[in-house]
C-alpha cells in the first residue's frame, strides 16, 4: 500500500494479519492431522487470494471483487480447520467449503466490478450457490462420524446421522458440477460477445485462466469425492489448487497493467512536443488509451454545438451507445468551467486514465479547438455564399417568368398576344439578368 496510513488502511492491515493467521493456522491443523496434500501449494493459493483481495479493497473500494476474494480465502480454509476435533467444527468445515467453487465463479464472472450484469449470469451463479447450500444442509442433518464408530471424532449435532447420505450429497454435488461449469462457460461466452474491444483486451488473460480452471473442474466432476481414496481424484484436486493461484495473480496483473497504461501518458506528453497535423491529436489519444474507436469533438462556445478537427458538425451520444449498437462513454474536458472538448470512448477504459490523458493534452486540445472553430466559420462563410448565389438564381428565374408572362401587344382581334422570350444564361447579377430578360420581349406599340 502506498500513501498515508488512513483509518481504513489500518483496518485493512488488521484484516490482513488476521487472515494470514487463519490461513497458516489452517495449514498447521492439516499438517498435524496428517492430511495428504501439498501444504505449500494450498497455502500459496489462499495467500494469493488474500493479497489480491486486500489490494482490490485498497485501490478499488467501489468494487466488490476484493471482498469476494477475501471471502474465498476464508471459506476455503474452513475445511482445513475442520480437521480440528472440536465439537461442531468438522461439520462447519465440511459444509462451508462447499461454497468455494461458487465464490470463484462469482469473482471471475463479475470481474472487475464484482457485479453480475445479466439475469443469465445471476441465474448461473445463483444455482451454484443453491447446490452448495443444499449439500451443506444435508451435511448439517446427517454428518456425524461418531455414529459410524469413530470414537476419536468430535461430537456433531446431526439429527439424522447417515454416512451414506453425506457421501451421496457430495457425489451429486460433484456430478452437478459438470453442468454448472458448462453453464458458466456459456455465461462467459455471452459476456465475451457483449464486450467492447477494450474490455476484451483487458479481460483476455482472466478468461484464459477461467478456461483452464474450468477444465480442471470438469475433470473433477468425474473423480471420486474423496481425494484420499483415489489417486486420480487427488491429482485433480492438486491441479485445481495450482490453477486457482493464477486467478488472483491475473487480477493483480490487471491492476499493474492499469498503472502501466497510465505511464503511457508520459509518452503522450513527449509526442505532443512536436507539431501535429489536423486530426493527429485524436490518433495519439486513441493510441495512448488503446481505443481505436475514440472520437474527439470540440465545443464552439459561441454557437453551443460540437465539431470535429475539420470543423464538421458532430453530436454527443444521447444514450449509452453511439447509435450503431456500440456502447460509449463521454468524458468532457473544460477550462474555467467552459467545455473545451469531448472524448467519446469505450466505457471499459479507466476513467482516471482518460482524464489523465486529456489533461496532458490540454493545451493541444485548446489550440486544436480554436483551429476547428476557424474551420467551422470558414465552412459557414462558404455555405452562406452558396445560399446567396442560390437565392440570386431563384430571383432571376422569378423575374424572367414575370416578364415573359405580361402582354406586349394586341392582335387585330383585340386579344393580347404573348411575347416570345429567349432563354438567357444562368450567370450574371440580378440587375443584368433583369435587363436581359426585358430586352428579350418586344415593347408595346404606341396607340394612334
Amino acid at each position: 500500500m502506498t500513501g498515508p496510513m488512513t483509518r481504513r488502511r489500518w483496518l485493512l492491515a488488521a484484516l490482513g494479519v488476521a487472515a494470514v493467521a487463519w490461513i497458516i493456522g489452517g495449514e498447521w491443523v492439516s499438517i498435524h492431522a496428517h492430511v495428504p496434500e501439498n501444504h505449500l501449494i494450498d497455502a500459496l493459493g489462499g495467500l494469493a487470494f488474500l493479497g489480491a483481495g486486500l489490494v482490490a479493497l485498497d485501490r478499488r473500494p467501489a468494487s466488490r471483487i476484493g471482498a469476494l476474494m477475501i471471502a474465498y480465502a476464508a471459506v476455503a480454509y474452513l475445511g482445513n480447520w475442520g480437521n480440528l476435533q472440536v465439537a461442531v467444527v468438522p461439520l462447519i468445515g465440511l459444509a462451508g467449503q462447499q461454497f468455494g467453487g461458487s465464490i470463484i465463479a462469482h469473482s471471475a464472472l463479475s470481474y472487475p466490478t464484482g457485479r453480475l450484469r445479466t439475469s443469465f449470469e445471476r441465474a448461473v451463479i445463483g444455482v451454484m450457490y443453491g447446490v452448495g447450500a443444499a449439500t451443506a444442509a444435508v451435511i448439517a442433518l446427517a454428518f456425524d462420524p461418531r455414529a459410524d464408530g469413530c470414537v476419536r471424532c468430535a461430537w456433531e449435532p446431526a439429527p439424522f446421522p447417515s454416512r451414506t447420505a453425506v457421501l451421496t450429497a457430495l457425489l451429486v454435488n460433484q456430478r452437478a458440477g459438470f453442468g454448472l461449469v458448462l453453464a458458466f462457460f456459456a455465461a462467459v461466452w455471452l459476456r465475451w460477445r457483449r464486450s467492447t474491444p477494450a474490455e476484451r483486451r483487458a479481460l483476455t488473460p482472466l478468461w484464459v485462466g477461467i478456461g483452464i480452471v474450468g477444465v480442471a473442474y470438469l475433470m473433477g466432476a468425474f473423480a471420486s469425492p474423496d481425494p484420499s481414496a483415489d489417486s486420480f481424484a487427488y491429482l485433480v484436486w492438486e491441479l485445481q489448487s495450482v490453477l486457482q493461484i493464477s486467478l488472483p495473480l491475473v487480477f493483480l496483473w490487471g491492476l499493474l497493467s492499469a498503472r502501466l497504461a497510465r505511464s503511457a501518458v508520459g509518452d503522450l506528453v513527449v509526442e505532443l512536443e512536436r507539431p501535429l497535423r489536423p486530426g493527429e491529436l485524436r490518433t495519439l489519444l486513441a493510441r495512448t488509451l488503446g481505443d481505436p474507436s475514440l472520437e474527439l469533438l470540440y465545443a464552439l462556445q459561441s454557437q453551443d454545438r460540437w465539431v470535429d478537427a475539420d470543423g464538421r458538425p458532430g453530436e454527443l451520444p444521447a444514450g449509452p451507445d453511439r447509435g450503431d449498437g456500440r456502447r460509449a462513454s463521454v468524458t468532457v474536458t473544460d477550462r474555467a468551467g467552459l467545455p473545451l472538448a469531448a472524448l467519446i470512448h469505450d466505457p471499459a477504459l479507466d476513467q482516471g486514465l482518460v482524464r489523465a490523458a486529456a489533461a496532458a493534452a490540454g493545451i493541444r486540445i485548446e489550440n486544436e479547438r480554436l483551429h476547428a472553430d476557424v474551420r467551422a466559420q470558414l465552412d459557414e462563410v462558404r455555405a452562406s455564399r452558396q445560399r446567396i448565389a442560390e437565392a440570386g438564381d431563384r430571383e432571376r428565374r422569378r423575374v424572367e417568368r414575370n416578364l415573359c408572362r405580361r402582354p406586349s401587344s394586341r392582335s387585330p382581334t383585340g386579344r393580347p398576344s404573348p411575347s416570345t422570350c429567349t432563354p438567357t444564361s444562368t450567370g450574371g447579377s440580378p440587375s443584368r439578368l433583369r435587363r436581359s430578360a426585358t430586352s428579350s420581349c418586344p415593347s408595346r406599340s404606341p396607340t394612334s
